[in-house]
């Protein structure tokens, strides 16, 4: 998965909205162990919209995970509005992503009785 090649961290966040650099991200150990990303790079400039496709099994969600900074990469650099996410505690990370980041997951549960801002304003479980 690429998008915009070869990144060039620019630590101006008023133009990139994210940057990865040579994200690498396994799971398992020994030889069970399984390559899912291999030195991604990614940028997305502020106002830019990505689509990140793909079958079932090719990295897409451990890419936004790792990006949100809810897994940990084994290599690579992430920068989100300028800000080392690989470098925050995991308090850090929780304001963080509660600050600036929104997901939508793929078994949402939406009320079919509300409106999609209504459904994004129905607050989660705790």
């Amino acid at each position: 998965m690429s998008g915009n090649p070869s990144p060039t961290f620019n630590h101006d966040s008023a133009h990139w909205l994210v940057q990865a650099r040579g994200v690498v991200k396994s799971f398992g150990e020994g030889e069970t162990r399984i390559p899912v990303l291999k030195g991604v790079d990614l940028t997305v400039a502020h106002g830019e919209v990505l689509l990140l496709v793909g079958p079932s099994g090719s990295g897409k969600t451990t890419l936004l995970s790792v990006i949100a900074g809810i897994l940990e990469s084994d290599e690579g650099e992430v920068r989100i509005l300028g800000e080392s996410i690989l470098e925050m505690s995991t308090s850090e990370k929780t304001k963080f992503r509660r600050d600036h980041l929104g997901f939508i997951f793929q078994q949402y549960h939406l009320l079919p009785t509300l409106t999609a801002v209504e459904n994004a304003a129905v607050p989660g479980p705790c």
